[in-house]
């Protein structure tokens, strides 16, 4: 008990210094009456990177600087209880906690949605026109509504509200999340038009938190995504951060040459380092226990002259669609089809889901890992190897083919010649052959029932392979904030920690004026480039 109040003292007063570095930093300008909105939530690292941002635009546009409440329908209802309102507005009244943080670097209020009566019929008629039109769940992502799509959007937040492995279209809680989805679009419709809004800044751009950005850069409004490693520009050809996949050939081959050599240098470094089993942050991993770790198990992969083919399974409900649509409508659909095909085939076939993560991370693994389950039982031919088993281990006893969506097993099997089958378009590795992208199910399924001659067909260029981990990983800058962040990571005591108090306090003590300046001279150079992320070109590393 002691213990406790003894923590609750020092964060209160980490968060008072914090708010007073903000007081100290962040000055007062004459506004225009445009809006820049920002994020309001729990993330302390968020109210860090959104203030720098905020408060950048806001100098240079002559902007007021507004937060606004983006957690509805996943994380909260839309529709507030007598008991959270009024806890909301005794927040708001006695400037509590993350009220005082966001008025301390500029936030004039807080915004959020409310539906009125009139406009709740006027949406509920629109949802009940769409929900008629839905007649399976491949429907569901063809969902526009006036020119603006959605459908990814409204699938994701029912997979990850819900926990589940695909959507139900009978299922009486969709229904009721997309009356309610409907409900927020309007309402943010209604804020852009009613508002002169020059910008908004979020975090996600995915389930019903990205809604407010689709409809803004529908009426050209500047839209980002902002956290501690990476500033990315969201828009109608990148609706999600750090996609421009398909510009890193063309962006590398305008580097001169002594910057493509230390790049491909870099590159090869961490990547050798990466599956020789270094996990960690500066191997660009969120966990310190590699997947490619050198601990041995009892060998489960046969010895046999059979084609091995190794499944690398994602969260089968967070973010479905994060880096766009995929070949299959879902990883339901994705596994389904694999296990038929896996029964007409003479290949040994293996399934692994992620090795088990560390904090926050670990909570949904379990009941991921049992719908996976639960799916691949039904198709003997797929044997599951243990979630700890080591690629490492898994390379040696030669499997051949990976499968996966769009996972970085992308570019780290191919490191050993062995070929990535993904199963979208949309994956980092696009831009590159040292991958297969087969671009419809027909192309995928041939692909799958043809390995020997894939096989033979084989090239692989590891200089491809460094040049884009350079461009994905090392090309955007993922230190603009701060230069060794894997110090920050071991000081602040975990990635957790990046989400309480250890944030601030780690920030105010290793950034001044100085560093701000430098900050802002970076967020100048990239909102006028045409490349979609912070880059070290824009902060002058390079």
């Amino acid at each position: 008990m002691l213990g406790k109040i003894i923590k609750n003292l020092k964060n209160y007063q980490i968060r008072q210094d914090y708010i007073s570095f903000n007081h100290n930093i962040f000055k007062p300008n004459k506004t225009s009456g445009k809006l820049v909105l920002i994020e309001f939530n729990a993330f302390h690292e968020s109210h860090v990177c959104q203030s720098l941002f905020s408060n950048f635009l806001a100098k240079k546009y002559d902007l007021n600087i507004v937060g606004y409440f983006n957690y509805c329908i996943l994380s909260a209802p839309l529709n507030q209880t007598i008991f959270q309102k009024i806890k909301w507005n005794l927040g708001k009244f006695f400037n509590y906690k993350y009220h005082a943080i966001y008025k301390s670097f500029g936030s004039k209020y807080v915004i959020r949605p409310k539906i009125n009566k009139d406009k709740k019929e006027f949406a509920t008629k629109i949802a009940n026109l769409i929900f008629t039109k839905i007649k399976n769940k491949k429907d569901i992502l063809k969902i526009k509504l006036e020119g603006i799509y959605i459908g990814d959007l409204i699938y994701d937040t029912y997979l990850k509200s819900n926990q589940l492995a695909f959507v139900n279209i009978k299922d009486r809680n969709f229904y009721s999340m997309l009356v309610d989805f409907i409900n927020l679009f309007y309402f943010w419709k209604n804020f852009f038009t009613e508002n002169d809004v020059h910008s908004i800044i979020g975090v996600h751009s995915v389930y019903s938190y990205g809604l407010p950005m689709r409809v803004a850069i529908s009426k050209k409004i500047n839209a980002y995504t902002i956290n501690s490693r990476e500033l990315n520009k969201i828009n109608k050809k990148n609706y999600f951060p750090s996609t421009n996949f398909l510009e890193f050939p063309k962006k590398f081959k305008k580097l001169n040459r002594t910057n493509q050599k230390i790049g491909l240098e870099m590159a090869k470094e961490i990547l050798n380092r990466r599956v020789l089993g270094k996990g960690g942050i500066t191997n660009h991993l969120i966990s310190n226990i590699s997947s490619f770790h050198s601990k041995k198990e009892k060998r489960l992969i046969e010895k046999n002259n059979k084609i091995k083919i190794l499944i690398c399974t994602r969260n089968i409900f967070d973010a479905t669609h994060v880096f766009g649509n995929l070949l299959f409508v879902d990883n339901y659909d994705w596994l389904v089809f694999l296990g038929n095909i896996s029964k007409k085939t003479d290949y040994d076939w293996y399934l692994k889901t992620h090795i088990n993560l560390d904090g926050k991370f670990k909570f949904y693994q379990p009941n991921s890992n049992k719908l996976i389950f639960d799916i691949v039982k039904k198709f003997p031919k797929i044997k599951i190897l243990p979630n700890n088993y080591s690629h490492k281990q898994i390379i040696d006893e030669k499997i051949d083919f990976v499968l996966t969506q769009h996972g970085s097993v992308g570019f780290e099997y191919p490191m050993f010649n062995i070929p990535v089958i993904n199963a979208s378009l949309n994956n980092p590795q696009v831009g590159y052959d040292f991958n297969y992208h087969p671009k419809n199910i027909k192309e995928y399924r041939n692909l799958i029932k043809n390995l020997k001659k894939v096989k033979k067909n084989l090239k692989i260029n590891k200089n491809k392979i460094y040049e884009f981990y350079y461009m994905r990983h090392l090309f955007q800058d993922r230190k603009w904030l701060f230069s060794k962040p894997d110090e920050m990571i071991k000081k602040i005591g975990g990635w957790d920690n990046m989400m309480k108090e250890q944030f601030y306090d780690y920030f105010i003590k290793n950034v001044n004026k100085s560093k701000i300046n430098q900050i802002y001279n970076s967020f100048e150079k990239f909102i006028l480039s045409d490349y979609q992320s912070l880059s070290i070109e824009d902060s002058n590393k390079i």
